[in-house]
């Protein structure tokens, strides 16, 4: 990590030997369908529970060498809710990362800020394998347009 300036015709990445970041995540149920004793497994990936919550996440990042000051994103998931598809994920959420430009990256005309929605559908074939369904919309630091992105992807488990 590091700032980068532009000198004596290339660019020039400072570093520093001390970094850090730190970040929090929340997940919280607002409505559970299933009344399971189980642990609920933070690292799965997945929502454990059939029902819909809350997620959110904060992070800071050190000023003196990540590009990003600071950083949330959150929305509304969960598992399940249509009969019969109890396997079935889905999610609607935003985010907002505030961006240390710096001169040269200013002079690039990079943005302060990027942000974006996504909205995904996640269909269990079975257990072991799923199909999703994604569209974004981005609005990034770098100099481009806006962009919406429709996506699709097969995932098996083992």
């Amino acid at each position: 990590c590091g700032q980068v300036t532009f000198e004596d015709g290339a660019l020039q990445v400072e570093t520093d030997d001390n970094t850090g970041c730190a970040y929090a995540n929340l997940w919280q149920y607002l409505q559970v369908e299933d009344t399971s004793e189980a642990p609920v497994d933070l690292l799965n990936g997945r929502p454990d529970r059939q029902g819909t919550g809350l997620f959110f996440r904060a992070g800071v990042g050190d000023e003196d060498t990540d590009p990003v000051n600071w950083s949330l994103s959150g929305g509304l998931g969960g598992r399940g809710g249509i009969p019969t598809r109890e396997e079935d994920w889905y999610g609607i959420g935003n985010f907002y990362d505030d961006v240390e430009v710096g001169r040269f990256f200013e002079l690039a005309g990079v943005d302060d800020h990027a942000q974006g929605v996504e909205a995904f559908y996640n269909v269990g074939i079975v257990a072991s394998v799923h199909v999703s369904f994604d569209v974004q919309w981005i609005d990034p630091a770098l100099p481009s347009d806006e962009s919406v992105v429709l996506g699709g992807r097969i995932a098996t488990r083992f």
